[in-house]
C-alpha cells in the first residue's frame, strides 16, 4: 500500500469544523463519521460517555481524535480532506463530500488569485493549452485571445474562464495547475496551487506502481531471459491483459521479411546477448538482399503491415518495367525523399510499377511538405503519379490529360510536353489536409467509442488537433567522415500540441537516416542548453510569435573528457565535447584555453599515441572522462609557423583616399592595419597617444590599439566602447572590425604567466569582445545590408563562441536574426502615468478631415508618426554628413526620411491656409495651427514644432497681413513668441536652451545636431600628421551623436488614432512657386480687395 503523508493537524480543527458545517453534514452523525475515519469503537465511546447529551463537543472531539491521527486513522488514508470525503460517500454522504470538495478548491483558487492576476505570463498560451485539455471552450479561448494587447485584460479574462471552469467541476483546477508548472515562467505559481491541493488531498507516493508496470519491470531486470520465457510470461499474465494482448497482432504476425524491429526491440528489452550477432548478420544479408533481387520478384508480396488507425498510405507510380530495376533502387529512392519514414507494404504492376507504402499518421503534414521539397528527385526517377491518402500531390501532364479525356473531352487543352508539379491541385487541399484528417479520426473515434476498450488501445487513434512549423537545424557527422565534413539540414517540422522533444529527436533521426543511436542525440538552443527529452515542444513555443521562433539544434550529447597540456602537470581541465566531431574542434578548443599563438603546431595525444586530427574521437577509440593531452608537434608534422610581423609589415601610408562630392578628396582613409593584434607590441608613441589630464585620455591610436582599448583587461570604460563602435566607420570597414575582434578573441598567453592568471586575463578580454559585439550590433546599422557581415557573426557564433561561452550566444544570435527579420523581438514600454482618453470628434461625420478633431489631438497623432521615424535613426547614419553625400546617402535612410517628412509638413501648412478662399477661413485655419504648434511645444517635439513654424513663416504665408490682421490677439501674441524662440540667432541659442530643458519624451531639431556633426567634421581631419586616428574629434562626435541616440529611448505614451494618423500621413500640398501664386490670388499686391 503506497504510504500517506499527514496533511492536516489539530490547527486545523476550526477549519474543518466550518467546512462540515457549511457543507450541510448533520452533526448527530459523528459517532458513524468517526468509525469510517479509523477511530476505534472504545475511543468514540470515551467521547460520548465524557460529553453526553452534547452532539457538538462529540463532533469536536471526534475531529480532534481524527486529527491527532489517533487509532487506524493512518490506516484509512490519514487525515486530510480526501480521506474525509471517502469517508462521507461510504455513508452515502455524496452531496456533501462534492460540496466539501468544491468549496475548498474554490476557496485555494480564490487565495491565489490576486497572485495570479499579478504574475501570471502568457495568458494567451495557457489558454490555448487549457483548451486542448477541454477544460475551457473555444469561446472562452476567443475572449482571452481578443482582450486587446493589454496583458492585464488577458490575464483577467483567463482567470475569469478558469474560475468558471472551476466552479463547474473542482477537479480542473489541478489540470489548470499541472498546465502552468509546464511553462517555465508560471512553473512557481503552479507549484503553489499543487501545494494547497495536497494539503488537503494527500497523492500516493511515486513507489505506487500498477500491477502491469511491476509485472513488466520484473521481466525488464531479468538478464537471462529468453524469448521462450516471453510466451510464458504473458500466458501468466492476467486475463484483462491476455484479452487485451488478444486482439492486438503478435510479434511473429509484426515482423516481416524487411523489418524485424519488433523482435530487436524483444531482444534488447530481454537482454538475450546471443542473438544479437544473429540480428547483425540478417541485416547484413538484408542489404544484399535488396541490392540482389529484382523488382518483379517482389510483385504483390508483403512487405510490412502497420495497425490501419494508425498508418496513412503513399502511392507512387513510376513509369519502369520490373525487370530493370531492383528493390535497391526502390529503397535508395524512398530514403532520399522521406528518410526512414516510409515504410513499403506492397509492389504492383500493370503499364508501370506501382510502390504503396505507409507512414505514421500523425505524421501526414510533414510527409506532404517531404514530398513537395523533394518532388525533383521523384521526377527525375521517371515518377508519373504521387498520390497520399486520396490526395493526388503531383501527377505527369500526360497522366493528368488522359484522366481528363476520360472525364470529359472538352477539358483538354494546349499541353507542352511534361508538366512541372501540379501546385493548382495541391495549393487548396494542402491547406486542409490537416482538419480533413481530423474529422475522418473524429468519426473513427464515435464509432470506436462503441467497442470495449480492451479491443482497442485508444493511444491507437489520439490525433493532433493543433500543429506549428518549427525548422530544425542538424549537426551531425557520419561515422567515417574524413575532416570537417559534417553535414547540417535546416529543415521545417510540423510539431503538434502533444509532441515530446523525445518524439522530434526520433522523428529527426529516422528521417535523415542518422547513424547514431537516437538517445545519443538531444536538441538545444543555440547557447547549448539541452531541452529535457520529457519537455513538451508546446511548451517551448511562444504564442504571441509563433512564426518567427529561432532555429533548435539536433547535436550528439557532449560528453566529458579530462584535458591538460603535456608540459605542465597543473593544467588539468575537464571539459564536454561532441565526440563525434572532428579532433581539430577539440584542439582548437585547447589552444584557445590554454593561450597558444599558433594553433597548427599543436596536436593532441591519447594513451601515449597522437590523434588524427581528422577523425573523431569516437572512431579514435577515446573514452568519455579520459585524458587526452595537447601537445607540441614534431616539425616534420606540421606546416611552417612564423611569426605574424615577420610574415606581415605594418603599411602606415597605405590608406585608400575616398573621393567627395565635386571632385576633392578628404582624409578618409582605411587603416591598413595587417599585423595581428597580438603582435602590436606595447604602448609606445607609435601607436597610442595620451593627454594627461586627471585620467589618461587617448589622443591618437593605431586601429589595433583601439580595439585592444574597448577590450582592455584594466582599462575598461564603457563609454570609449560606444564611441568607438559609434564613430570607427570613418576610419575602417566593418569585415576589418570583426576580423581585429576575432583576432583579440584568441587570446596568446604571456610568457611568465600562470595558468590561474591567464585564466583570469582570456575570460575578461574574451568577455570584453563578446560585449563590443553585442553593443556593436544593437547600434550598427551596417548590417542590415550586410549580409556577409552577419554570416561572418553568426558562424563565429556557432563555432567557436558556443564551445566557449555558450550561455552569451543566445541573445547575440538574436539580435543577427532580428536584423534579418527572421525573429521580432518584443520592445514593451512602460509608462509611470495611464495613457490619455484621445479627444475624438463630438459628432463625428461620416467623412473626417483632420481639422475636424481637437488640435491637441491633432499634435499628438503628429508626434506618434514623427517620433516612430526618429527613433529609427542608427548612429552610423550621422557620421561623415551621409546625409549630403552622395556616396554614403544609401547609410542615411532614415534621416533623409524624417527631413523630406519635415519639408513635406512645411508646405502642406502652407497650403491648407491658401486652399481656404474666405479671409475668415485662412485665419481660423492659421490660428487652429497656432494651437497645434503649442501643443507640440508641450510635448518636446521641436522637430515637428519647427515644421510647422517654417509653414506659418513661409513666404507665401507670411505676405497675408490681411490675413493675419483677423487673428486672435493672444494666438497671435503666442505665434510670435514661439517664432522668437525658433530664431537662428547666435546658433539658436533660444531653442538650445528649450532643448536641453527637455527631460522627458521628446523629438529634438534634427538640424541642430547635423550642422554640428557637420562643423566637427570639417573643422579637423581624421587622422594625425603620423596617422595616427584623431579620436580625440571622434569622441566629440560621439557625444553629440549619443545625445541624441539617448532621446530615442523615451517614447510617447499617446492612443493611436489610425483615422487621423492616416490623413496625417498622406495629404496633398503644393510646390513653392505655386504656392506663391496662389498666394496673390488671394491677397494680390496692387489690390486692397481681398479676392474672397
Amino acid at each position: 500500500m503506497a504510504t500517506i503523508r499527514s496533511c492536516l493537524g489539530l490547527d486545523d480543527l476550526v477549519d474543518v469544523l466550518d467546512l462540515l458545517k457549511r457543507c450541510g453534514f448533520a452533526e448527530t452523525r459523528w459517532y458513524d463519521l468517526g468509525l469510517r475515519l479509523g477511530l476505534l469503537k472504545r475511543t468514540l465511546d470515551v467521547i460520548e460517555k465524557n460529553h453526553p447529551h452534547d452532539v457538538s463537543r462529540c463532533m469536536t472531539e471526534c475531529l480532534s481524535q481524527w486529527l491527532g491521527r489517533a487509532d487506524n486513522v493512518d490506516s484509512r488514508g490519514g487525515a486530510n480532506l480526501g480521506s474525509l470525503s471517502d469517508a462521507l460517500r461510504s455513508m452515502n454522504e455524496t452531496a456533501v463530500a462534492e460540496k466539501l470538495k468544491h468549496d475548498v478548491l474554490i476557496n485555494i483558487f480564490n487565495n491565489r488569485h490576486t497572485v495570479l492576476s499579478q504574475s501570471l505570463c502568457d495568458s494567451v498560451s495557457i489558454a490555448w493549452l487549457l483548451y486542448a485539455e477541454r477544460m475551457l471552450t473555444q469561446e472562452a479561448v476567443s475572449r482571452v485571445v481578443s482582450a486587446s494587447p493589454s496583458i492585464p485584460n488577458q490575464r483577467e479574462a483567463l482567470l475569469t474562464a478558469v474560475k468558471e471552469a472551476v466552479q463547474t467541476d473542482p477537479n480542473s483546477l489541478h489540470t489548470f495547475a499541472n498546465v502552468l508548472c509546464t511553462m517555465s515562467t508560471n512553473v512557481s505559481l503552479g507549484q503553489a496551487i499543487l501545494d494547497d491541493i495536497r494539503k488537503y488531498f494527500c497523492t500516493p507516493e511515486a513507489d505506487a506502481v500498477p500491477v502491469m508496470v511491476k509485472d513488466h519491470n520484473v521481466v525488464a531486470d531479468d538478464s537471462t531471459s529468453t524469448a521462450d520465457e516471453t510466451n510464458t510470461i504473458q500466458s501468466e499474465s492476467s486475463s484483462t491483459i491476455t484479452d487485451s494482448l488478444s486482439s492486438q497482432p503478435s510479434s511473429q504476425d509484426e515482423c516481416s521479411l524487411t523489418n524485424v524491429t519488433l523482435l530487436h526491440s524483444i531482444v534488447e528489452e530481454m537482454k538475450i546477448d546471443e542473438a544479437e550477432e544473429h540480428i547483425k548478420t540478417y541485416k547484413t544479408e538484408l542489404k544484399e538482399f535488396y541490392r540482389s533481387i529484382r523488382v518483379s520478384l517482389c510483385l504483390e508480396k508483403r512487405f510490412d503491415s502497420v495497425f490501419h488507425l494508425q498508418s496513412e498510405t503513399v502511392t507512387f507510380i513510376f513509369d519502369w518495367e520490373p525487370e530493370e530495376h531492383m528493390l535497391e533502387d526502390i529503397k535508395d529512392i524512398l530514403s532520399k525523399v522521406s528518410g526512414k519514414l516510409l515504410i513499403i507494404k506492397y509492389i504492383e504492376t500493370s503499364t508501370s510499377i506501382s510502390v504503396t507504402c505507409s507512414f505514421p499518421f500523425s505524421d501526414v503534414g510533414f510527409t506532404v511538405l517531404r514530398m513537395i521539397e523533394n518532388i525533383h528527385i521523384l521526377m527525375g526517377q521517371g515518377l508519373k503519379k504521387l498520390t497520399i491518402g486520396n490526395l493526388t500531390l503531383w501527377r505527369r501532364q500526360d497522366v493528368r490529360l488522359k484522366e481528363l479525356k476520360e472525364k470529359n473531352n472538352d477539358l483538354l487543352q494546349d499541353t507542352e510536353g511534361i508538366s512541372y508539379v501540379i501546385l493548382e491541385e495541391a495549393e487548396y487541399k494542402l491547406r486542409d489536409v490537416i482538419s480533413s484528417k481530423e474529422k475522418e479520426i473524429f468519426e473513427l473515434k464515435q464509432e470506436i467509442s462503441m467497442i470495449p476498450m480492451t479491443a482497442v488501445n485508444e493511444d491507437v487513434i489520439e490525433v493532433h488537433s493543433k500543429y506549428c512549423p518549427m525548422k530544425f537545424e542538424l549537426r551531425v557527422y557520419p561515422h567515417d567522415h574524413d575532416g570537417d565534413n559534417h553535414m547540417v539540414y535546416a529543415t521545417p517540422v510540423l510539431v503538434s500540441q502533444d509532441s515530446f522533444v523525445s518524439d522530434v529527436i526520433d522523428l529527426l533521426c529516422n528521417s535523415y537516416s542518422l547513424e547514431y543511436d537516437p538517445r545519443l542525440y538531444g536538441l538545444f538552443l543555440h547557447d547549448d542548453q539541452q531541452l529535457p527529452s520529457g519537455m513538451s515542444m508546446w511548451d517551448y513555443l511562444d504564442d504571441s510569435f509563433p512564426g518567427y521562433q529561432d532555429t533548435l539544434v539536433l547535436h550528439m550529447i557532449h560528453k566529458p573528457i579530462i584535458v591538460s597540456l603535456e608540459t605542465e602537470a597543473d593544467s588539468i581541465a575537464t571539459i564536454s565535447v561532441d565526440f563525434s566531431q572532428p579532433s581539430v574542434v577539440v584542439k582548437e578548443i585547447l589552444c584557445r584555453r590554454y593561450g597558444c599563438r599558433y594553433h597548427n603546431q599543436y596536436g593532441l595525444k591519447y594513451e601515449g599515441l597522437m590523434l588524427n586530427l581528422q577523425k573523431s574521437l569516437h572512431n579514435q577509440g577515446v573514452l568519455e572522462e579520459e585524458r587526452i593531452l595537447l601537445v607540441v608537434m614534431d616539425d616534420s608534422d606540421i606546416l611552417p609557423a612564423f611569426p605574424m610581423k615577420d610574415l606581415l609589415t605594418r603599411k602606415d601610408s597605405a590608406f585608400a583616399s575616398m573621393e567627395c562630392e565635386a571632385g576633392s578628396t578628404e582624409s578618409f582613409a582605411l587603416v591598413e592595419d595587417d599585423c595581428n593584434i597580438w603582435d602590436e607590441g606595447p604602448d609606445s608613441e607609435h601607436n597610442i597617444r595620451f593627454k594627461k589630464t586627471n585620467e589618461l585620455v587617448v589622443v591618437g591610436a593605431t586601429f589595433n590599439k583601439l580595439v585592444e582599448r574597448i577590450t582592455s583587461v584594466t582599462d575598461h570604460d564603457i563609454e570609449f566602447v560606444k564611441a568607438f563602435l559609434l564613430t570607427y566607420q570613418s576610419y575602417a570597414t566593418p569585415d576589418k572590425l570583426l576580423r581585429k575582434l576575432v583576432e583579440r578573441y584568441n587570446v596568446v598567453r604571456p610568457s611568465g604567466t600562470s595558468l590561474e592568471e591567464f585564466s583570469q586575463m582570456r575570460q575578461t578580454i574574451q568577455a570584453r569582445v563578446i560585449n563590443a559585439l553585442r553593443l556593436w550590433v544593437e547600434y550598427g546599422v551596417e548590417f542590415k545590408y550586410n549580409v556577409t557581415l552577419q554570416d561572418n557573426i553568426l558562424h563565429f557564433i556557432s563555432s567557436v563562441l558556443v564551445l566557449d561561452h555558450p550561455r552569451f550566444c543566445r541573445p547575440l544570435r538574436t539580435n543577427i536574426l532580428s536584423i534579418r527579420g527572421l525573429i521580432q523581438k518584443r520592445n514593451v514600454r512602460r509608462f509611470r502615468d495611464p495613457m490619455p482618453p484621445a479627444k475624438l470628434p463630438a459628432n463625428p461625420g461620416s467623412v473626417l478631415s483632420v481639422f475636424d478633431f481637437d488640435p491637441e489631438e491633432i499634435a499628438r497623432q503628429l508626434t506618434l508618426i514623427d517620433f516612430s521615424l526618429f527613433a529609427k535613426i542608427k548612429p552610423a547614419e550621422l557620421l561623415n554628413q551621409a546625409w549630403q553625400k552622395p556616396k554614403y546617402r544609401a547609410r542615411a535612410q532614415n534621416i533623409l526620411q524624417l527631413v523630406d517628412r519635415m519639408n513635406n509638413l512645411t508646405l502642406w501648412v502652407a497650403s491648407t491656409i491658401l486652399f481656404q478662399k474666405d479671409i475668415k477661413q485662412r485665419a481660423k485655419r492659421i490660428q487652429g495651427f497656432i494651437q497645434i504648434c503649442n501643443h507640440l511645444h508641450l510635448m518636446n517635439n521641436f522637430c515637428t514644432l519647427m515644421a510647422l513654424l517654417n509653414g506659418l513663416a513661409h513666404h507665401s504665408i507670411n505676405r497675408l497681413t490681411k490675413t493675419f490682421g483677423k487673428l486672435d490677439r493672444v494666438l497671435h501674441k503666442r505665434l510670435n513668441e514661439l517664432q522668437e524662440m525658433a530664431r537662428p540667432d547666435d546658433n539658436f541659442k533660444l531653442l538650445r536652451e528649450h532643448l536641453k530643458k527637455a527631460s522627458n519624451s521628446c523629438i529634438p531639431y534634427l538640424q541642430l545636431y547635423m550642422s554640428d556633426l557637420a562643423f566637427l567634421d570639417n573643422c579637423s581631419p581624421n587622422f594625425h600628421k603620423d596617422n595616427l586616428i584623431n579620436f580625440s574629434k571622434f569622441r566629440l562626435i560621439y557625444h553629440q551623436i549619443r545625445d541624441l541616440i539617448l532621446r530615442q529611448d523615451k517614447s510617447y505614451n499617446f492612443e493611436e488614432v489610425p483615422a487621423l494618423q492616416e490623413s496625417l500621413l498622406k495629404f496633398a500640398f503644393l510646390d513653392d512657386d505655386t504656392l506663391y501664386e496662389v498666394s496673390l490670388q488671394r491677397e494680390p499686391r496692387d489690390d486692397k480687395k481681398v479676392i474672397p
